[in-house]
């Protein structure tokens, strides 16, 4: 089954079930519009042997407007920079700093770790609708059945953060880069029994096959 989310494809096999899941109805009109910061993952993919929840970052030629996205200290030091702003409301330049802090994105390791918990929260609301009450809940009912499996452990449930772009510098390599994001993600996604893995197009061929349009 092939994908596509902007410049990229992705086939994740003949015999796989994959979806767009966040341009699904119910995500958007029945979940997304009504849960502040409720973002779910790109792509939900299901094969013989594992589930795979992804999200896609292509950051190509946009490199320098995303590395600081890379930082998975960041909230670490919005937290600090807030501290030093003086505690007083007449000072405009100091809400106008925390007015910026507040509105920055997250870093990658928040953003998916969030998305992830949208999108299994989604999934669950969706399978509360019984047929004929909510149509487009029923989308997600041949991944959802799913879960018992995973409890048997007769499926692996693998949440990919597919990050493509050169993020090499003189004191950090892509490669190092993506394990440290990869290992905060695993923390934060600690309560969700399941592998985390963060890839690009060279590392990616074990779940997927990645192409450029």
């Amino acid at each position: 089954m092939i994908m596509t989310e902007g410049s990229l494809q992705f086939d994740f096999g003949a015999n796989a079930t994959a979806m767009k899941f966040d341009d699904t109805k119910f995500y958007r009109k029945s979940f997304a519009e009504r849960m502040p910061e409720g973002k779910g993952v790109d792509f939900i993919a299901l094969t013989k042997d594992r589930l795979m929840l992804i999200e896609v970052k292509n950051c190509t030629g946009h490199e320098s407007e995303s590395i600081w996205r890379t930082d998975t200290n960041l909230e670490q030091h919005k937290k600090s920079i807030l501290n030093k702003i003086p505690n007083c409301n007449e000072i405009k330049s100091s809400l106008e700093a925390k007015h910026c802090l507040f509105q920055m994105e997250d870093s990658f390791d928040i953003e998916i770790a969030k998305k992830v918990a949208s999108t299994v929260a989604c999934m669950a609301g969706a399978a509360t609708y019984s047929k004929g009450i909510e149509l487009d809940a029923q989308i997600y009912d041949c991944y959802w059945k799913q879960w018992e499996k995973l409890k048997k452990g007769t499926l692996t449930l693998n949440v990919i953060l597919f990050l493509e772009g050169n993020f090499d510098s003189q004191t950090r390599s892509k490669k190092m880069i993506m394990r440290r994001i990869q290992n905060k993600l695993r923390e934060h996604l600690k309560w969700l029994n399941g592998t985390v893995m963060v890839v690009d197009a060279s590392t990616c061929t074990r779940y997927f096959q990645t192409f450029r349009l």
